[in-house]
């Protein structure tokens, strides 16, 4: 294997705009204007080991790493794409009315003339915000029925989906973010998509927390000016933010679960010296005086089985063959078996029918059972579930 030896800087994330930090729990979630508006490259890190970075410790730096890159996947072309829009609309205001204005190189959905209408409070939703602007022109000059049905069937605005109102204050444009939170399509209700001839309206609330916007929401309700929202419906924020929050928070507790198996130390060394990883047992179980007891799986007649893991292993002397003959499961089962009770982390594999379920059914020790994420996995967690092991894990 060669590397690289020549001398390369160290690139750090700072000073490209107000929400390009080195720290990655001070980064938002969702991008600043500021950040939208900049011109120079974001920052972006490589997964490459071999590279230099600015962070030394290999757990921090992974997650720093997949933090970036993941926040990068889900708001990096929306970000070009709007920062493209506000440019163009700030040259040419009139542009804010045109129901034919898009951004660029992502899928939306534009409705022109909006404004917020009213702010309401709602005491399991916080302080919602309504949405109003004149209904597309498929749904106009349509009934009442007509326009409910035609509200559902378009599957616009669903709940969740996260919005965009790119608004006027004098000569400069700005943005807000906010997430669905009602689609109401009855027109016997008054904030509904159906219940105006003209206007439609929707609830939603604010995607961020942050003083500007809060301040900007309250003063676009009193001046009741006009932008243009944008529907972003390849995005919802409620399958992402979970996974950037956790990772943020992994960062700032500064810690990275199975780390030596995702970033073992000397990992040099063993690219050049390859074998098995020695992986410890749970740190629970490190304790001489613990042992798993296999009496669920006892065959009928046989006395109780104990396993030590800190004295355990599945290259122990005979101890595949004690285990296969007193339970029920066949030798490659039994191999699975003590692995996984004498190691922090073990991939059971292998094709459908295999019987790998019946080993994560019969053997209720440890705090999981991890799946595949397919039809069998579905099929698995499910009669996990109905033989009362609740602690599923699905990956």
């Amino acid at each position: 294997m060669a590397t690289s030896t020549y001398p390369r800087p160290v690139e750090f994330s700072e000073g490209r705009h107000d929400d390009d930090k080195v720290d990655i729990s001070e980064i938002n979630i969702t991008p600043t204007e500021n950040e939208i508006r900049c011109n120079r490259p974001e920052y972006l890190v490589s997964a490459n080991l071999d590279l230099l970075h600015f962070l030394n410790d290999q757990a921090q730096r992974h997650i720093d790493t997949h933090f970036r890159l993941l926040r990068h996947d889900i708001f990096g072309v929306l970000a070009e794409a709007l920062g493209g829009l506000l440019l163009v609309t700030e040259q040419d205001i009139s542009l804010v009315e045109n129901p034919r204005l898009n951004p660029r190189n992502i899928r939306a959905y534009t409705y022109p003339k909006a404004h917020i209408r009213n702010l309401s409070f709602d005491h399991s939703r916080g302080l919602q915000v309504q949405l109003s602007f004149p209904h597309p022109t498929a749904a106009r000059k349509k009934s009442k029925p007509q326009r409910r049905r035609w509200w559902e069937d378009s599957k616009r605005l669903e709940e969740g989906v996260f919005l965009s109102l790119l608004f006027f204050e004098g000569a400069k444009s700005s943005l807000l973010f906010f997430n669905v939170t009602s689609k109401e399509t009855n027109p016997d209700k008054v904030a509904s998509l159906s219940s105006h001839d003209y206007l439609a309206a929707v609830t939603t609330k604010l995607a961020s927390n942050n003083r500007d916007d809060s301040d900007a929401r309250v003063r676009l309700n009193c001046q009741k000016s006009f932008g243009i929202l944008i529907e972003l419906p390849g995005i919802i924020l409620a399958t992402f933010v979970p996974a950037l929050e956790s990772i943020r928070d992994m960062y700032r507790l500064c810690r990275l679960p199975f780390r030596q198996q995702v970033v073992p130390d000397q990992l040099e060394h063993q690219v050049k010296n390859p074998a098995p990883l020695d992986i410890s047992p749970p740190t629970y179980t490190q304790n001489q005086n613990f042992n798993f007891s296999l009496k669920s799986i006892i065959k009928d007649g046989a006395r109780d089985y104990l396993i030590r893991p800190m004295d355990t292993s599945p290259h122990s002397d005979g101890i595949i063959d004690k285990v296969d003959v007193q339970t029920t499961l066949n030798q490659g089962q039994c191999e699975a078996l003590v692995s996984a009770l004498s190691h922090e982390f073990v991939q059971i594999q292998g094709p459908s029918g295999n019987r790998q379920v019946l080993l994560g059914c019969e053997s209720d020790e440890g705090p999981a059972f991890i799946c595949s994420n397919d039809w069998t996995g579905t099929n698995n967690r499910r009669h996990l579930l109905e033989v009362g092991i609740e602690r599923v894990t699905r990956v």
